[in-house]
């Protein structure tokens, strides 16, 4: 982990909670003069290498085509620096609609797209493990979330550093409120959204609301009481059964009970869909 603090690079004027808020986000000049002199050098070898050919022992077709063809990795280099160096991206961040002007090698275009079409702010932490032997690298970012990506913004970005996640969670949540959007967070299941308050509120309260009515049997709640452990997780409720030496005794009584009851209907058939340990699916 880096030992520096960390900071958002996507630099804000006048300032990261005052509305109109302005950025350019340009391409890498190290990145550019790089991938130009290697596109150079690549496609000066090449041409010298057909030019003194053709001097020496005179045309030869099919070595001219193919060292041509080898030059277009060069040129593909030559396109990328001249992209880093030309490439600019202007964002204004208005109460009410985002206004962005892109540069290219193709020229230059314009959009303005309003708030409210976008699905809210989402946090995001890309790793990069690297190469064997390597430390890697961490990338925490901070999206306005579209429906286009190509309109997505970026908000926040990070490579780690003293107190990241920190400003990370921070960033999240001052910009959701600034615009008056949901929060977005990923997990296993996909992308969840919930308004900024909710954060604050018990799991129980964001997904349940009031107590359902049980709908089973109190015989049918009470072995399922001793037949499953259920444990409450920021993501959700869990659900696991409990050891297999203490689950067949429970089991084997709701089997009986079952088939001689009315309550093996609906436990029969909404197990998987009913509410469980007070909550809802």
């Amino acid at each position: 982990m880096s030992v520096f603090e960390a900071r958002n690079r996507v630099r804000w004027e006048p300032g990261e909670s005052i509305l109109p808020m302005r950025t350019v986000q340009k391409g890498s000049w190290i990145f550019g003069l790089f991938a130009v002199l290697f596109g150079l050098a690549w496609c000066l070898a090449l041409g010298l290498s057909i030019v003194f050919g053709t001097t020496e022992e005179g045309l030869r077709p099919r070595t001219t085509i193919l060292l041509v063809a080898m030059m277009t990795p060069g040129e593909l280099f030559l396109l990328f620096g001249l992209y880093q160096w030309r490439a600019r991206r202007r964002v204004l961040l208005e109460r009410d609609c985002v206004r962005v002007t892109e540069r290219g090698l193709r020229g230059s275009r314009s959009w303005t797209e309003p708030i409210a079409n976008y699905s809210g702010v989402l946090q995001r932490v890309v790793r990069n493990r690297g190469g064997r032997g390597g430390s890697g690298t961490t990338r925490h970012e901070v999206l306005l979330v579209h429906d286009d990506p190509r309109r997505e913004i970026l908000l926040f970005a990070s490579l780690g550093g003293v107190g990241a996640e920190a400003l990370r969670e921070r960033t999240w949540r001052s910009f959701a409120v600034l615009l008056d959007l949901p929060v977005l967070r990923e997990n296993s299941t996909g992308i969840v959204a919930m308004q900024v308050d909710d954060l604050e509120r018990p799991l129980v309260e964001r997904v349940g609301g009031s107590p359902r009515t049980p709908v089973l049997d109190p015989e049918v709640q009470r072995i399922l009481g001793r037949m499953l452990d259920c444990r409450q997780e920021p993501d959700g409720v869990v659900i696991r059964f409990r050891r297999a030496w203490t689950v067949w005794r429970p089991a084997l009584g709701l089997f009986v009970s079952g088939g001689s009851s009315r309550s093996a209907a609906p436990f029969a058939g909404g197990i998987l869909t009913r509410p469980v340990c007070g909550s809802s699916w």
